[in-house]
This record gives structure tokens, C-alpha cells and sequence, in this order.
């Protein structure tokens, strides 16, 4: 049988000098359970850290052993890192970009197909015609299927910062850049870019490097409104014409937007599409936690103090609560809504993990270590749409 994951890899800025990711583990996209690898509890695992915890509710339940994945493929990339998640084309084609603006397309059994340079670094995304878009802060770039560059959108001004750039629900162009053109929208006509509308976002502090854009419907249903977090607030703007519909300051996360009934969430609450708060959750000793992920039953998905996961219903209740052995990062749920993943470990101490729980009660499905990739250096992945560095 074989579980397919939507992940990608980033790089963080922080105080500390590190060394990030040199392959881009597009494998986990597809990673297989057809030959289950057993760890027990506290033993050492096929990536030679620990197994994991106990498999209650999940693979493995009644036993002290939970099934270890195995990586089906992974190919490199020629920079250094990936700041944004790997996208799937209409006929299975796996696109990623690194830091250097490379653009690459990647057969579903891990071979190459093609690669273009001076491509964008700041979001890969694809549009129902099968055209790939990429960009950076100078440029928006659209490609065809077979790697062919269709045209390139100059952004004058030029962005401080562009944070991402990706396809609607009604398959225009968006982007974000602080500073330069702002919050803006394109349309394709085939051989050329076209702008339907921006509106100005200005650069302002903490700095956010890369942030996904999110989309719902406005709080009448009659349209759609693109969501993001950037220079210290969070914004709405409505996709037919470019209006604000509001700025709200504070979170410092990028807001999830449910697929139940359109409401947006940060850590500890959700918001309806006008910014009203709908409710709040008040975690342990006046902590927060980390961005979420949002179900399509609503459920929100969160970490607390690093390793305490949580389910909470629609209506803000606690659904369930449960405490891992290790400290994760950022969740993400799959479409069925029948597994969290969540990533853990990165360091020379810890070899970087992948562990996926079950949506019912927390319990552990399996856990996944990252085998060495031959270059001596810390490998990190994150399950999250984007980094957010201050």
C-alpha cells in the first residue's frame, strides 16, 4: 500500500551559524508502507534514532512498536536548500525550486524531466492548464509543461521581499511583495502577463522571508479573498478587484484557512472571514502554540510547548490532547483528514524525522528518520507552508 504526502523542506535564519538541507527530500511525496521497518519504543529505529512512541490507536496499537517508513526516491538539488514546498501538476509531474531560482520537474517515480535556471525561489505553484509559475523579487516567470519558458512579468518596482507567488481558485496569478508592487494579481494571456490590480503592502518589521498565501470565501459567499501574514500583521484582500478587507495586527504565524466553513486560524484561535473573532482556546500556564493545520471537518490541529498535540473541534472544544516523546514542529494534515504529520528531530543529535499520528485520538501511524544523504550535514524537514524568520 502506499501513502501519498504533500511535504517540502526550508531554510531558517536564526542566530545560530547551521548548515541546512543539500537534497530536497522530494520523497516524501511518495513514501511506502510495503515493507514496514518495526522500532520499539525507546530502541533505535533504521535511521539509527529513536522508534518512536507506543502505536495506541494507530499501527501497531497493543504493541510497543509502531512502523518506521523507508524513502522510495529523493533527488538533489543544485543549491543549498529549499525554502518552499514541492507542487503536483495535473499529470502527476513533481515541481520544486531551491534558493538559486533553480525550477525543476521530477517524474512521479523520481527521475528527472527537465530543469530551468533563473527561475524564482519564492513559491512554485501550478494553473489548471498545467502552467508552472515561479518567482523572486524581480520577477514573476510562467512555464509550460515541457519546461519552455511562456513569458516573464518584470515587477517595477522591484519587491523587498516577495513572499510567495501562486494560483487562485479562479486561476489567476497572485503574489506578495513587501514593498514594490504590493499584493498583486495577473492575468495569463498566453505569450504575456497582464495586471488585473495591486494593492500596497509596505515593508515593515519582523521580517518574513517566505510566507504561503492562502485562500476563502468572503464573509458574504458571494467572492474570494487571499490571505497573508507579512511585516507584523495579517491581511485580507478580495480576488476580484483588489480591495482590503481588513489588517490585523499581532500572531506572527500565517493564517490556515478551513475548509469547513471558511474561517482562519493562528495557534490558539479561529477568526470568521471579516476578522471576528469565533473563538479562543485557552492552552495550559498562559501559553500559545505553533500555526496550525485545519481539517475538512474544521478540526484545528496544534502544538503546544513543543510537543503536546492537540484536536480541537470547530467550535473551539478540546477533542483530544496527546503528549509525544519529542519536540515537533509545525502540523499539516493530509486531505483525508486521517493523518497529522509532524516533523522532529534536524540535528547532529537528532536525526530528522518525519512522524505521522492519527487524526482520531493522536496515536502514532508511523515514523520515518532521514537516512544519511552522504554530505555529513544536518538535514531538515518541514511539513509547514513556509518559514517565518525574525
Amino acid at each position: 500500500m502506499d501513502s501519498t504526502v504533500r511535504l517540502g523542506a526550508r531554510g531558517r535564519s536564526t542566530s545560530t551559524a547551521r548548515q541546512w538541507l543539500l537534497l530536497l527530500i522530494i520523497g516524501l511525496l511518495a513514501v511506502s508502507l510495503a515493507l514496514p521497518i518495526y522500532a520499539a519504543k525507546g530502541g533505535k529505529g533504521k535511521g539509527g534514532g529513536k522508534g518512536g512512541s507506543d502505536g495506541d490507536g494507530g499501527a501497531g496499537a497493543g504493541s510497543s512498536a509502531i512502523p518506521e517508513l523507508h524513502f522510495k526516491w529523493r533527488v538533489p538539488l543544485a543549491g543549498p536548500y529549499s525554502a518552499v514546498r514541492p507542487t503536483v501538476g495535473p499529470d502527476g509531474t513533481i515541481y520544486a525550486v531551491d534558493v538559486l531560482d533553480n525550477l525543476f520537474a521530477v517524474r512521479p517515480d523520481g527521475s528527472f524531466k527537465w530543469t530551468a535556471g533563473q527561475a524564482g525561489s519564492k513559491g512554485v505553484a501550478v494553473g489548471p492548464d498545467g502552467t508552472i509559475y515561479t518567482g523572486n523579487e524581480d520577477w514573476i516567470k510562467a512555464f509550460n509543461p515541457d519546461g519552455g519558458l511562456k513569458w516573464t512579468f518584470v515587477q517595477s518596482p522591484r519587491a523587498f521581499v516577495l513572499t510567495d507567488v501562486t494560483v487562485g481558485p479562479d486561476g489567476h496569478v497572485y503574489a506578495v511583495a513587501t514593498g514594490g508592487m504590493g499584493v498583486f494579481s495577473l492575468r495569463d494571456n498566453g505569450s504575456t502577463a497582464e495586471v488585473r490590480w495591486n494593492n500596497p503592502e509596505a515593508y515593515g518589521r519582523p521580517f518574513t522571508g517566505y510566507s504561503e498565501i492562502g485562500f476563502g470565501p468572503t464573509i458574504d459567499g458571494r467572492d474570494q479573498q487571499l490571505y497573508f501574514y507579512a511585516n507584523g500583521h495579517t491581511r485580507a484582500v478580495r480576488l476580484s478587484d483588489g480591495a482590503s478587507v481588513f489588517t490585523i495586527g499581532g500572531f506572527n504565524q500565517q493564517p490556515q484557512v478551513s475548509p469547513l466553513d471558511g474561517s482562519w486560524h493562528v495557534g490558539d484561535a479561529a477568526y470568521s472571514p471579516d476578522a471576528m473573532l469565533v473563538w479562543q482556546f485557552q492552552y495550559p500556564l498562559f501559553t500559545t502554540a505553533i500555526q496550525p493545520a485545519v481539517g475538512q471537518s474544521g478540526t484545528h490541529y496544534a502544538v503546544n510547548r513543543g510537543r503536546n498535540v492537540y484536536a480541537i473541534n470547530a467550535e473551539g472544544i478540546e477533542k483530544w490532547i496527546k503528549s509525544l516523546e519529542e519536540y515537533v514542529g509545525v502540523p499539516d494534515v493530509d486531505p483525508d483528514e486521517s493523518q497529522i504529520f509532524v516533523p522532529a528531530g534536524g540535528t547532529s543529535a537528532s536525526p530528522a524525522a518525519l512522524q505521522s499520528l492519527s487524526t482520531a485520538n493522536g496515536g502514532a501511524l508511523w515514523r520515518m528518520e532521514f537516512p544519511s544523504d552522504g554530505s555529513g550535514l544536518e538535514q531538515i524537514t518541514e511539513t509547514a507552508e513556509g518559514s517565518i524568520n525574525q
